[in-house]
């Protein structure tokens, strides 16, 4: 995606663009859904729509990398992760949600402020007010801590995980070290690292004992695949987080709902 006039960043960092990625995003994970137990039956005629799509969200993600953004980015990294999650597709995440971290956001010190914190949902860029501010800051530190636990739950069963989790553990681990100046932000890692650690170690107990080898695909494939995802430690991590974000979601509405009210009377 090679947009270098403002008209064309214009042209794609807009909510009626990032609807329609994300309609996209809802249409393909309804019709190429996998199974309850991870497989797919016959493939979806839309299957093939999955592969550009992905590409042109990734493209929307890299085309202005900047912390403004990060809301926008949000809504990218959520709209794939929908396609991970319902499709089986894999798409690295991990790289875009890291990003974030090792960015000059968490390189300076931040302006201690009385602003109201954001809500990311109704944001493609960040308000001019909360720029360089300590609420900005923790709100992406949470956020961004949020999708990487949410990005991992999806291949919490699987049989690589130990793998496939070495790139985040080896850079949160680093960056726990390095960004004191934002104590939730390192409050947050080391949270996420000692699950992503429990869970390693979780599945490479189970798969210990196991009787094949990496080539026996059919097998691999069906490594705990009777497991509910909750019970993994991710899952389980994953489905509390979730519900304390909801309940803070029903807090705010509450309050935005209270405050539509006073203005009307």
């Amino acid at each position: 995606m090679k947009l270098k006039t403002k008209e064309g960043f214009q042209a794609v960092y807009n909510w009626q663009y990032i609807h329609s990625l994300d309609f996209w995003s809802l249409v393909l994970s309804l019709a190429c859904e996998k199974n309850s137990n991870g497989s797919r039956s016959e493939p979806s005629a839309l299957q093939p729509l999955i592969y550009p799509l992905v590409q042109i969200t990734i493209g929307v993600i890299k085309l202005i990398p900047t912390s403004q953004y990060y809301p926008l980015r949000f809504h990218c990294i959520r709209l794939l992760l929908r396609l991970i999650q319902q499709t089986g597709t894999f798409i690295p995440l991990t790289p875009f949600l890291l990003d974030m971290i090792d960015s000059p956001l968490f390189k300076r010190q931040p302006t201690s402020t009385s602003l109201k914190a954001l809500d990311w949902g109704y944001l493609l860029r960040c308000p001019k007010s909360h720029e360089n501010s300590r609420v900005y800051a923790d709100g992406v530190a949470e956020e961004t801590s949020y999708l990487l636990l949410e990005d991992h739950a999806c291949m919490s069963k699987s049989i690589g995980f130990p793998e496939l989790v070495l790139p985040a553990l080896t850079s949160l681990k680093k960056f726990s070290k390095q960004f004191n100046k934002h104590q939730k932000l390192v409050g947050h890692i080391k949270t996420l690292v000692e699950k992503l650690e429990a869970n390693k170690s979780f599945v490479e107990d189970k798969r210990a004992h196991l009787g094949f080898g990496p080539k026996d695909r059919a097998r691999s494939l069906a490594f705990l695949a009777d497991l509910p995802p909750e019970k993994t430690p991710l899952g389980a991590h994953l489905r509390l987080q979730s519900k304390i974000r909801d309940q803070k979601r029903a807090a705010l509405d509450r309050s935005a709902h209270k405050n539509i009210q006073v203005d009307d009377d």
